[in-house]
């Protein structure tokens, strides 16, 4: 079962969605500031903003899905394997009204596809 660390603030009906759109993996909730080494270590991907410090532990991160446009931090050489695809919520502030739903339903779109292709792979 793949493992994907939610650090996304997310109320009842986005978790559901989320479960829902990843039915094959194993969604594990945590605020950023309450990751550990040993969850990016067993982390097969990572949606939110997650101190880039912690990202060289992740021995088999597939996926990173950045809450944010900018991903200087994140590129750094030794940050994230080569391996890793990375993805970020630009366009996402085009209107800065609707940027937090905007920023959302991109993301849970992005998860749906993520966890169409990839989850269900076990």
């Amino acid at each position: 079962m793949k493992n994907v660390l939610v650090l996304l603030s997310a109320e009842a009906r986005h978790r559901a969605k989320l479960e829902a759109a990843g039915a094959g993996c194993r969604l594990i909730y945590v605020r950023p500031e309450e990751v550990t080494p040993d969850m990016v270590r067993e982390a097969d991907a990572i949606l939110g903003l997650i101190s880039p410090k912690l990202l060289p532990a992740a021995e088999h991160l597939a996926w990173l899905q950045l809450e944010s446009a900018g991903t200087d931090p994140y590129i750094a050489p030794g940050v994230l394997r080569e391996e890793t695809v990375l993805t970020n919520a630009s366009g996402a502030y085009n209107q800065a009204v609707a940027a937090g739903y905007q920023f959302r339903k991109r993301n849970f779109e992005i998860f749906h596809d993520y966890a169409y292709t990839y989850c269900s792979k076990n």
